[in-house]
């Protein structure tokens, strides 16, 4: 028999420490279960805003090729060589002269 069960002030006393060590334990549960969460909702926002920069980037660099070739284009027009075309718009030789079909 332990000294809780002889006397019923330690057995209250004891019963208490038992209840406030519980809900201590159920605190840093939730608490880690809380940074979880969070880590979890900014892995996810990292990933969508790396997604968006690389989308935005492709854009760019689509925009940049776009325009290359709208200026090849016109520099055609204009009855540039197909070498200073490439000089002026960093296309290949290949790509002016596909436009030029």
């Amino acid at each position: 028999m332990t000294l809780a069960n002889k006397n019923p002030q330690i057995k209250k006393a004891v019963g208490v420490l038992k209840e406030l060590s519980e809900d201590e334990r159920l605190r840093m549960i939730e608490d880690l279960h809380e940074k979880a969460r969070r880590d979890a909702y900014a892995r996810e926002k990292y990933v969508q805003e790396e997604a968006r920069e690389k989308g935005r980037e492709e854009g760019r660099e689509e925009g940049r090729v776009s325009k290359a070739y709208e200026i090849a284009h016109n520099l055609l027009a204009m009855n540039l060589s197909a070498q200073e075309i490439s000089k002026a718009t960093m296309l290949t030789i290949d790509e002016i002269e596909k436009l030029q079909q």
